[in-house]
């Protein structure tokens, strides 16, 4: 019978411990955004019904995309000085999708083909200012426009039917070819 408050598990523990960190600590890498941080998600890519299968054939779908926001701060300082920032981007965004649905079931499912590409008209602009503790002002504005297409979108998925019930998979991707 052991005795309570016995420490001969401790020495386990501590190797375990020890082997987890050393695993965590080579296993880690730098995270890194791909495309600036952005996503190869696009709104609208599906909506209500997507499994649902199409008639075959080509179709072509549009969506148009049209933001609009602001950012504001302001640093106030002991000395009586502050900044004040801002930031208003204003993108307008179209997506083209044309795709094909085949008839002939693939995995008896009905196998669909996409592309998309995004035609962008993107302003951006950023506005500082700097006033100093008398009252003196420093002030800049920056703005940027952008107009072009934007990467190309491949989709390929597979829609099964069954009853009224409907399955859908799908795979998809970012080709990195435009703005």
């Amino acid at each position: 019978m052991g005795r309570v408050g016995s420490k001969s598990g401790y020495p386990k523990f501590k190797l375990q411990l020890l082997g987890s960190l050393v695993a965590l600590a080579l296993g880690c890498h730098a995270a890194v955004a791909d495309e600036a941080g952005v996503s190869i998600w696009l709104p609208g890519t599906f909506g209500s019904l997507a499994a649902v299968p199409t008639q075959p054939g080509f179709q072509w779908s549009t969506t148009y995309y049209h933001a609009t926001a602001t950012s504001a701060s302001s640093k106030q300082f002991e000395e009586g000085g502050r900044i004040v920032t801002g930031l208003s981007p204003k993108p307008n965004l179209i997506q083209l999708s044309p795709s094909y649905a085949f008839e002939t079931p693939v995995l008896g499912a009905q196998l669909n083909l996409a592309l998309t590409t995004v035609p962008a008209f993107v302003r951006n602009k950023v506005t500082s200012t700097l006033v100093g503790p008398r009252g003196g002002t420093l002030s800049g504005v920056e703005a940027q426009s952008v107009q072009g297409f934007g990467d190309l979108y491949p989709r390929a998925s597979l829609k099964w039917n069954e009853d009224t019930n409907n399955y859908m998979t799908y795979l998809t991707g970012d080709i990195p070819v435009g703005l």
